[in-house]
């Protein structure tokens, strides 16, 4: 009981923390830093919310599905901005209120994917780690769809580490554990994936057994996915006769991480992006045109990594941290 309260207390530490951290960052943070680097938030995302909350569904300016992206985050969007003009408070503090919210609930799963292992002070470190991430504060200062992701994922992972070595026969926790993978998928796709990783899981620290019960909670993780994402499949299909893995922006989405650095004839950020990487991403830019498909990125990704591998495998990365 002891060992549960300090649990518990610990949690409410993580979470006032990353909150105060986040605030703290905000307040530190220059004015020139502060306005919002996401085009898909200003092109994609926010308009689609709109439409949304106006009754026109998840769709394009011209009416057609709006299956770029998937539509996790546009519905999350929609709601933050109800609940605002429900409670007439401006929309700014709605999103605000809505990252420190993700922060703190996603600082709290990590901790509490670390304390399925180790002591809760311990644990608490783990999540302090993660509170401080630069990478996770720069991306806090905007409205974006990588902190809900996060908040998803983690969710999930908490719940099937607790289960995997705490509560092995919790059969609903490897159905939410699953569920919130779902979630995590509609949101962000990079995720489609996780469900058989996380079988693995199951497998790896049940090998050895003879039996059939590790089967049936895969199963269950599988089926809680399911059970989000289908919903958006099949309203996928109605509207255009044909099945997506969950977005149909994927060859694009590849691409434009590759190409992020070069985009325009200035550096986005003059010395922070190295020169060799920013004279990659301007030359892959010029090449756009005959990368169609997921083959002809993966070509042209190896051709440079043939010729200069460690500045190609530097742009996706300088690409992902100049977008957070």
């Amino acid at each position: 009981m002891r060992d549960r309260r300090e649990t518990y207390a610990c949690g409410l530490l993580v979470f006032a923390v990353a909150v105060g951290v986040t605030l703290l960052f905000w307040a530190m943070l220059p004015p020139h830093f502060r306005y919002n680097e996401s085009s898909d938030y200003d092109h994609f995302y926010e308009p689609v919310a709109r439409r949304l909350l106006s009754g026109k569904g998840i769709t394009e300016a011209n009416g057609t599905p709006a299956i770029r992206y998937p539509p996790g985050y546009p519905i999350l969007l929609a709601s933050v901005f109800g609940l605002s003009q429900r409670l007439n408070v401006p929309e700014s503090v709605a999103l605000s209120m809505m990252t420190l919210l993700c922060m703190g609930l996603s600082s709290v799963f990590v901790f509490f994917m670390a304390r399925s292992i180790w002591p809760p002070w311990s644990a608490f470190g783990v999540a302090l780690v993660w509170i401080t991430y630069p990478c996770l504060l720069w991306l806090s200062k905007q409205p974006n769809s990588e902190l809900p992701f996060c908040l998803c994922f983690y969710g999930g992972m908490a719940l099937l580490t607790h289960v995997l070595w705490r509560r092995p026969k919790a059969r609903i926790c490897y159905w939410l554990a699953g569920f919130c993978f779902g979630l995590a998928m509609l949101i962000r796709p990079i995720a489609i994936g996780f469900g058989i990783v996380a079988c693995m899981m199951i497998w790896i620290v049940n090998r050895g057994t003879t039996s059939r019960q590790p089967y049936r909670w895969m199963l269950l993780l599988l089926l809680g996915t399911l059970v989000a994402i289908l919903p958006w499949e099949s309203w996928v299909y109605t509207k255009t006769g044909r099945w997506i893995l969950l977005s149909d922006n994927g060859p694009a989405s590849i691409l434009d991480g590759f190409v992020f650095t070069g985009i325009g004839q200035a550096p986005l950020r003059p010395g922070v992006i190295p020169p060799d990487v920013e004279r990659l991403g301007q030359a892959l830019v010029k090449e756009t045109a005959a990368m169609t498909s997921l083959r002809d990125i993966g070509r042209h990704v190896f051709e440079v990594w043939q010729d200069e591998p460690w500045t190609g495998a530097f742009v996706n990365s300088y690409a992902s941290s100049s977008r957070c």
